[in-house]
């Protein structure tokens, strides 16, 4: 079996989720936003956890099930990258499964999957538990997607058989090669370009067209 790997965020999509997520319910309240951008900083020096970073802004911005549903409503389809429906198709049609390991939110991310007909169940992204009245609560780390992606993968490593290529923008995406657990690594850097990624990385594509090259 033949397996793709994509990231989400400025790969599948053409921007990061989680801050159009948020725009809307931080615009008018300068002092959370700047309080998030406090907690991010943390986050990116390594001070705090990817979990703890996420859920204190989360919890900071207000988050609800409605404004998830709002995003959805008003960038699916349009925000997907432009070819990234054709290609996921050929790739389908020529065997391969594919699969999306995201930081990004499970709720954001399937009303995009739904419409490329990819498997909810192929999708281990940051999972939320809500209050009754949808008010954010906490987040599940059942399938390990609130440390890594390298924790995700282990907890379904057994369900991926055959060759593996990951598709990202991140040094997370990268560790699944890295680590030995993806076949081979393509930095895909249509909207986002890291330089320690592409340092790293043999295989670059900067549009869909590169990505088609490189697969056919």
């Amino acid at each position: 079996m033949k397996n793709v790997i994509f990231d989400f965020d400025s790969i599948l999509i053409k921007k990061e989720s989680l801050e159009l997520i948020l725009e809307p319910l931080l615009k008018q309240i300068l002092s959370k936003l700047k309080e998030i951008e406090h907690i991010t900083n943390l986050g990116m020096q390594g001070d705090i956890c990817f979990r703890e970073s996420l859920e204190r802004r989360l919890a900071i911005a207000s988050l609800t099930k409605q404004s998830i549903k709002d995003f959805a409503d008003k960038y699916c389809p349009d925000l997907l990258t432009n070819g990234i429906k054709k290609i996921i198709e050929t790739l389908r049609n020529k065997g391969y499964q594919i699969w999306i390991f995201s930081g990004g939110l499970t709720e954001s991310i399937e009303p995009f999957t739904d419409y490329l007909h990819i498997p909810r169940d192929n999708i281990f992204a940051v999972d939320i538990v809500w209050n009754e009245d949808g008010s954010f609560k906490t987040l599940d780390n059942s399938n390990g997607s609130c440390d890594s992606k390298l924790s995700a993968f282990d907890k379904v490593k057994d369900l991926i058989n055959g060759e593996i290529i990951a598709i990202g923008d991140g040094y997370t995406d990268y560790q699944l090669y890295e680590s030995g657990y993806a076949n081979k690594f393509i930095a895909y850097f249509e909207h986002v370009e890291r330089e320690k990624v592409s340092q790293l990385s043999k295989y670059i594509a900067r549009n869909v067209g590169d990505l088609e090259l490189l697969f056919f």
